[in-house]
């Protein structure tokens, strides 16, 4: 709270805020740093600076407007029908994502999941036959 007071960003405030817990507690500073990096390595935390690229080249190329503007002139005479082409669109994506997901693409064959076996008839308990 000092170091708001003293005008210092608040990114660094909480990393001092942070390190000095770290210190006190008796933690060692190498394994956090080495945990710091081992969880950078995955490979969802690439996609973010893409999705970032993406919006920003959206925003600055007015696609994004275009894009709203076009599913209005679709949609929106429709009392939420923004809402529903978003939600069909998701649906569409979805149902997209499964049928690819039941192939394997590298081997070009299909179904090289283990299927479920079908159902076995239920058996009656025996205190239910009389």
């Amino acid at each position: 709270m000092a170091l708001l007071v003293l005008g210092v960003p608040i990114a660094f405030a909480i990393a001092v805020a942070g390190v000095s817990v770290l210190l006190v507690g008796g933690v060692d500073l190498l394994i956090v740093i080495q945990r710091m990096f081992a969880s950078t390595d995955s490979f969802p935390l690439v996609a973010v600076p893409f999705f970032i690229l993406a919006g920003d080249l959206l925003a600055r190329g007015a696609m994004s407007k275009t894009l709203v503007e076009f599913a209005e002139s679709i949609l929106g005479r429709i009392r939420g029908g923004l809402s529903s082409g978003i939600s069909g669109g998701g649906h569409v994506l979805w149902r997209t994502y499964l049928r690819l997901g039941r192939s394997d693409h590298c081997s070009g064959r299909r179904d090289t999941y283990p299927r479920v076996k079908k159902a076995q008839p239920r058996r009656r308990h025996p205190s239910l036959l009389r």
